[in-house]
């Protein structure tokens, strides 16, 4: 069959055209040497050093997750917190506290009782609930006295569940959760005497998950956790997690709950069940509450807590105020006895400083005492469990979850700071350009840390000075390696020149 000619003609011309590019792929590494090698000395040392620098930064960047850049990230951002967290200004709408500590003046002042007095409780709830507290959140164990069944209760378990079982304030009032391991399954729910009988309380529970790193520094929330109820997976929110949904709105609280049973799904309970796992699995849609875009996936950053509120402050130190919905301004922790806000309401003039004292504040109950080890390490120093929930509702309400910056953010740091680095020891001696370029990387990445750290963005200015001392090793390496081969060649040459 013949081809038409202009079809001939059309073919003809697509092949001399690939031939072509062919033959130009082919002749651009000579054409690339040449280039490279009619460029000044100074410019090819300057180009490699840039490329080793992107090239170091780049695995640094891509290596967050790696113990080698983990260790040092956590530490800026611990130095970062310590620096501004106490002193930063709180985001408009954030919320204020009190802290109720069940300290051991109260437990000695409650008679040293084995758990914590149920009316004393009880009497404690009611008052912030009758102040109208933005929410109540209660860090205290209710099942260890015990008593799901009615012979094992006290009347004083009873009086506590039936007040909370006719509770019908707007306060929310959120309880913790116990989880007891299960073998090599998700963790067990426990029951607490509250839902004896089927009784169901008018309040959200919620876990009180952290994560103690291997230097027992807190520095991480869990923001829900999977567990196993009569042998059915379960999902449920962290106390932070449940207090932002609760103080959104009811939608909120709706789209929380969507979105924890998309997580259980049809998960088992079994370890060798799909997606039968700790929190952090399965599904990683975003949730949006408020303002805020919350992701559910396993991301180191994303878990940071972002401490602002130390429990001992230095002398001369004071919390910085924060605005109530009534207009009053008031410091955004103040920390109370336990035993005084319990016995407050027989006094007429401390029933009425406790509410003034309460109302528009979340309030956590829980203990400092001695007794129950419940203080634990953190970047802002000892803090008892129930102020790390406190400082993770303060952390999620005005910021949101940590993120790190966007891709071309880095890309510029990267490019920038190589390029500095390079620059330097093209030009001088080893030992300037290795601590001008430790300066100058550390003024260039500590003025951005500062600034997107205040928008709960953060970039380690730890890592880009990782990244010159590798870069010095590795020109201290090239200069050993140009030393052998003149040695080399000095010996080919009988020491001739």
């Amino acid at each position: 069959m013949t081809r038409p000619a202009g079809l001939r003609g059309r073919l003809t011309r697509l092949r001399t055209g690939f031939a072509s590019a062919l033959r130009g792929v082919a002749a651009l590494p000579g054409r690339l040497r040449r280039r490279w090698a009619a460029l000044p000395p100074l410019w090819r040392h300057f180009t490699v050093d840039v490329a080793i620098g992107i090239a170091i930064e780049a695995a640094i960047l891509l290596g967050h997750a790696s113990s080698l850049v983990a260790a040092p990230d956590d530490t800026a951002l611990d130095a970062m917190i310590r620096v501004l967290g106490p002193s930063a200004a709180p985001a408009p709408g954030a919320p204020a506290f009190v802290f109720v500590d069940i300290d051991d003046a109260s437990w000695q002042a409650w008679g040293d009782p084995l758990v914590t007095p149920r009316d004393r409780l009880r009497a404690m709830l009611a008052q912030a609930t009758a102040a109208g507290a933005a929410a109540v959140v209660v860090d205290v164990s209710l099942v260890r006295s015990g008593a799901v069944r009615a012979e094992e209760r006290t009347p004083a378990d009873d009086s506590l569940r039936s007040w909370l079982a006719r509770y019908d304030g707007p306060t929310p009032i959120v309880l913790a959760r116990a989880l007891e391991p299960s073998g090599d399954g998700l963790p067990a729910l426990r029951r607490s005497f509250l839902e004896a009988d089927g009784s169901r309380p008018r309040v959200t529970w919620a876990t009180v998950g952290f994560s103690e790193d291997g230097d027992g520094i807190v520095r991480r929330w869990r923001l829900w956790e999977r567990a196993c109820d009569a042998g059915q997976p379960v999902a449920l929110p962290s106390v932070q997690l449940a207090v932002l949904a609760l103080r959104t709105g009811a939608g909120a609280r709706a789209a929380l709950d969507d979105a924890l049973a998309t997580r259980v799904g049809r998960q088992g309970c079994s370890p060798d069940e799909p997606g039968a796992s700790a929190a952090g699995g399965g599904h990683e849609s975003p949730l949006t509450l408020g303002p805020h875009r919350l992701t559910f996936a396993d991301e180191p950053l994303a878990q940071r807590i972002r401490y602002a509120m130390p429990w001992r402050l230095a002398p001369g130190d004071a919390y910085r105020e924060v605005a109530l919905p009534d207009g009053r301004r008031v410091p955004r922790l103040v920390a109370i006895s336990a035993a005084a806000l319990a016995d407050a309401a027989a006094d007429s003039g401390s029933a009425a400083a406790s509410a003034a004292l309460l109302a528009g504040r979340v309030v956590v109950i829980g203990g400092s005492l001695g007794a129950l080890r419940d203080v634990f390490r953190t970047p802002l120093g000892p803090m008892p469990g129930a102020l790390i929930l406190a400082n993770s509702i303060a952390s999620l309400a005005e910021h949101g979850q940590m993120r790190h910056p966007p891709v071309w953010f880095e890309v510029l740091m990267i490019v920038a700071g190589s390029g500095l680095v390079a620059w330097l020891f093209v030009h001088l001696h080893r030992l300037p350009a290795a601590l001008l370029s430790f300066a100058g990387i550390l003024a260039l990445t500590l003025a951005a840390s500062w600034i997107l750290f205040r928008g709960a963005v953060w970039f380690s200015f730890a890592l880009p000075l990782l990244g010159v001392q590798v870069h010095s090793l590795l020109a201290d390496v090239k200069d050993w390696g140009g030393l052998v081969r003149e040695g080399r060649a000095f010996r080919r040459t009988g020491g001739q020149r």
